[in-house]
């Protein structure tokens, strides 16, 4: 009676966990591939790692056991076995290789029991594991360290992370990208995969990185998320989206490469609206400037991480609309001869400017810069060099946009325009204009069109009307 009693029992316990449903036992070998599919489907990258760990200690011993069998006598029982099991030997698979044999008295060797003992306990794994300190906060659901081998398997670990405390665990297997991006408060972050602590040819982790206040070198964005797949040598971050410079927006990808014994190559692809044109500027000049106006643009960019070695390749089209240009020297410089034609021309606002560039050697090239105003059109073209030198041609067209009469005006203007072509030498934060077709003895008599260095001291008119508009 007491035999059927726990029978009854066990198989009342059987339908309450099956639901009612007549299930066949599941044995460990079943349970490991239910665990390696869920693992993938949580978008593990150990795969490889995992599956080996499995065939060499699990499932010789226990993959044909039902887990209803298996308590904690059985695991302690398996867990010495590891210890104790003489040392597995790695077959080489080549064609023809001779299979390896067990070394003499290897299986009662001391100090070979002492090292299998010690590698059955360097497989660490760590489940809901929870830190917190001043820099971080993480919740790990799974972790597992090889201590032997020095490796590291994780998933869906989450939790706010200094990148810093990242650099001192993975030391000299740290990226060269984490030395130039650096955060004002630790990003949230969510990672999966594996790494080695001592072999950075070994790593393959995925980040979901959500962070305020990030710098990149000059460049600064007040938000910024993004997706990061690390592996060996590249990083490749997608996905990325950016908020910056009074409200504007940043999306695009960037790539990693660093060579064996090699400087970090990079390739990046970005395109920007809305941004602000004044705050970029600041950005990366550290100067105050009366800039205005609205940015948008592409820039496709690729060469070594470091800007000195002067091999940076791409090309971009930027294109700004209600803009108010003249703090930029080069257009600033000709204020006072447009001002000339008509008061205040000098300092009118531009109804847009856009350009097309190619960066060759990191030296930038456009023959399109249009910067279109009302009554007027400068027009740029020419070339920055990589000791930041410039050499173009700059001039004032008269507008052609005046409806009826704007292509007669532009006709009339013409032999006029001459006057304000100017060719552009020096720094490009310390131009020199030149006119290019009126002799020097003029340009010395005529002290708004001789050459002109440094920026006008005359200052912007008041706006017009003022007065009435203060009524």
């Amino acid at each position: 009676f007491l035999q059927a009693h726990d029978a009854a029992l066990e198989w009342f316990r059987d339908m309450n966990r099956t639901k009612g449903v007549a299930a066949a036992p599941l044995t460990v070998a079943a349970a490991m591939e239910a665990y390696k599919a869920d693992y993938i489907a949580r978008g593990g990258k150990a795969l490889a790692g995992l599956e080996s760990t499995i065939k060499a200690h699990i499932l010789p011993k226990l993959g044909a056991k039902n887990l209803s069998d298996l308590n904690a006598g059985t695991i302690r029982q398996w867990h010495r076995g590891v210890a104790t099991a003489p040392p597995r030997l790695r077959q080489s698979k080549k064609e023809g290789a001779k299979p390896k044999l067990p070394r003499q008295g290897a299986a009662d060797d001391t100090e070979g029991q002492r090292a299998r003992r010690a590698s059955a306990n360097r497989i660490l794994t760590v489940r809901h594991l929870s830190l917190s300190n001043n820099q971080c906060q993480v919740q790990a659901p799974w972790l597992q360290a090889d201590l032997g081998t020095k490796m590291v398997w994780m998933t869906n670990v989450t939790g706010i992370v200094d990148p810093l405390l990242l650099q001192r665990v993975l030391r000299a297997n740290s990226p060269d990208f984490l030395n130039v991006i650096q955060f004002d408060a630790p990003p949230s972050v969510s990672a999966s995969g594996y790494f080695s602590l001592t072999n950075s040819q070994q790593v393959d982790l995925r980040f979901l990185v959500n962070s305020r206040r990030l710098h990149y070198g000059d460049f600064l964005a007040d938000r910024a998320s993004g997706e990061v797949d690390w592996s060996g040598q590249s990083v490749a971050i997608t996905n990325i989206l950016a908020n910056l410079y009074s409200n504007g927006t940043l999306l695009g990808w960037l790539v990693f490469v660093t060579p064996p014994e090699q400087r970090a190559e990079f390739h990046a692809n970005f395109t920007g609206t809305d941004i602000g044109l004044s705050s970029l500027v600041t950005s990366f000049t550290g100067k105050s400037n009366g800039l205005e106006g609205r940015l948008d643009g592409d820039l496709d960019l690729a060469g070594p991480n470091s800007p000195e070695e002067g091999r940076w390749q791409g090309r971009g089209r930027i294109h700004v609309h209600d803009g108010l240009l003249w703090d930029i020297k080069i257009f600033g410089l000709l204020s006072p001869v447009l001002n000339l034609f008509y008061p205040g021309w000098g300092y009118s606002r531009a109804r847009e400017a856009s350009a097309d560039f190619i960066i060759t050697n990191s030296a930038v090239a456009s023959d399109n810069v249009d910067v279109r105003c009302t009554g007027f059109v400068l027009k740029l073209r020419g070339k920055i060099d990589t000791n930041k030198q410039i050499n173009a041609r700059l001039e004032a067209v008269m507008s052609r946009e005046t409806p009826v009469i704007g292509t007669l005006l532009s006709l009339a203007f013409t032999p006029l325009s001459k006057l304000l072509e100017y060719h552009v030498s020096g720094r490009w934060n310390d131009p020199v204009l030149e006119p290019v077709y009126v002799p020097k003895f003029i340009t010395f008599l005529m002290h708004p069109f001789k050459a002109t260095k440094g920026p006008s001291t005359s200052g912007p008119p008041p706006a017009p009307n003022a007065a009435k508009q203060t009524e």
